[in-house]
């Protein structure tokens, strides 16, 4: 007796939902959770590298619209970043602004500058889009980054933290809540994106350009629209950034600190998972991580830089999904085979933790 095999690919959208494994979205969540714990029960300086891998999280989620969904590679993230920090430093603390009037402020000024830049930058392609955005980076950070009365010169500005009602958000516990609740919410909004009818237009867009100019899809349009998504993603995270830090000033939003940064941010994204909300927290996670247990060891800080640029070409030869493919691939050996499969997985994970516990004990 055959048995009949179901392409759940070309399934209706609500048919697609019932027939998918409900053990991974549990897995997910109860996985998700404990690592939002973590931080808490660690301290106050565990708190805050959590909520630096929040906001960088946040950040990375602009990354993902214009590169991961449209594919049109942006190296201006961090300028949209800087005009978020600034705008934090005048309304919250110079016009004592609630912080989320702050956030909806900053995205809205980025607009402006994000239709100016995407004018011009939507009507190439690949490396030269890349080189359009790189050079109004550069630009902006010589213009408006230069000018005092925004940033408040070389000695720069403050950001206080937000009170809300009785909660003080002032301590690194309860402004990782703040920033986890945040980055969550901006997560589900960025994967309603990915399932609107815009965000299928900029999945083709990215497949195709002709092709999807040939089923009528406005390609500049999308990509302007992805543009500017974009830079109102960056801008809030750039709050967000500046409320973490209190204290900021120009230099990291100027030549060529904002290029460096930029493509930092690209390479932490492609890592954790291009096309995928989870893969910014992923290669954050990494990242972070890493650079705080070995703040120490300064030769390791080399040897760290060293690994994440190969890790960076064997996941763009081997792993085009990042990270998160990888996990959603053992996730899948796990439901078929679910002893072989988790017996692998634990394997790997002790693996990388003995290795991470090994170089921890030698830089100590």
């Amino acid at each position: 007796m055959s048995t009949k095999v179901i392409d759940t690919s070309v399934l209706p959208k609500t048919e697609r939902r019932r027939r998918a494994p409900s053990g991974t979205a549990t897995a997910a969540a109860v996985a998700l959770a404990a690592a939002a714990i973590v931080p808490l029960l660690l301290g106050d300086f565990a708190s805050f590298v959590g909520a630096r891998i929040a906001v960088t999280a946040i950040i990375g989620l602009s990354v993902i619209v214009v590169t991961g969904y449209t594919g049109q590679l942006s190296l201006m993230p961090y300028t949209f970043v800087g005009i978020g920090v600034f705008v934090a430093a005048h309304t919250i603390t110079g016009w004592g602004w609630p912080f989320w009037f702050a956030a909806a402020f900053a995205a809205l000024l980025s607009v402006p500058l994000s239709v100016l830049v995407g004018l011009v930058a939507v009507r190439l392609r690949g490396f030269y889009f890349a080189i359009a955005t790189l050079t109004f980076a550069s630009a902006v950070g010589a213009t408006l980054f230069e000018w005092d009365a925004f940033t408040g010169g070389q000695k720069g500005l403050s950001v206080a933290r937000p009170v809300v009602g009785p909660i003080d958000f002032g301590g690194d516990k309860a402004y990782y809540l703040l920033c986890l609740a945040t980055v969550l919410l901006l997560v589900w909004m960025v994967m309603g994106l990915q399932d609107s009818r815009i965000g299928r237009a900029m999945a083709a867009v990215r497949e195709n350009e002709t092709a999807a100019a040939t089923l009528g899809v406005n390609v500049m349009k999308t990509k302007l629209v992805a543009f500017v998504v974009s830079g109102m993603v960056a801008a809030i995270g750039g709050v967000y950034h500046g409320m973490l830090l209190q204290s900021v000033t120009r230099t990291p939003y100027q030549t060529p600190f904002v290029e460096a940064v930029g493509v930092t941010l690209v390479i932490l994204v492609v890592v954790g998972g291009m096309r995928s909300p989870w893969g910014p927290f992923i290669g954050a996670a990494i990242i972070y991580v890493q650079l705080e247990v070995f703040r120490t060891a300064l030769f390791l800080q080399y040897f760290i830089a060293a690994v994440t640029a190969v890790a960076f070409v064997v996941v763009l030869l081997k792993l085009p999904d990042g990270l998160v493919g990888l996990i959603k691939h053992e996730a899948a050996n796990v439901r078929r085979a679910p002893r072989r499969g988790g017996i692998r997985v634990a394997i790997i994970i002790a693996l990388n933790v003995a290795v991470f516990y090994a170089i921890w004990r030698l830089s100590q």
